[in-house]
């Protein structure tokens, strides 16, 4: 019910992620088209959903997927398991719950 049909399109209501951290949800989904490696890897980011699924876009961005993936994937096992990854889609998706 979100969704507006707009001249052959879909416009889709979006809120930043800093106006959702007082409150806890069960799914935080991002597919940002490359954003997902600069908010996942900044060491201030405190996920509060219970699972997180993103797509990183590593065959795009090889050069930043190499970079930064280690670091999200460091900066998330604090709170997260990495309990599905595949990476033979032209996109890696990745899901991880919460510990």
């Amino acid at each position: 019910s979100d969704l507006k049909e707009c001249n052959g399109s879909f416009e889709v209501e979006c809120v930043k992620y800093s106006d959702l951290t007082n409150k806890e949800y069960d799914v935080l989904k991002l597919d940002i088209e490359g954003g997902e490696y600069s908010i996942l890897s900044d060491p201030n980011f405190k996920p509060l959903p219970k699972q997180i699924t993103v797509e990183f876009h590593h065959h795009v961005f090889p050069e930043i997927h190499d970079k930064f993936y280690p670091m999200i994937l460091e900066n998330l096992s604090r709170w997260y398991g990495l309990v599905y990854q595949r990476e033979d889609a032209p996109l890696m998706d990745c899901l991880f719950i919460r510990r």
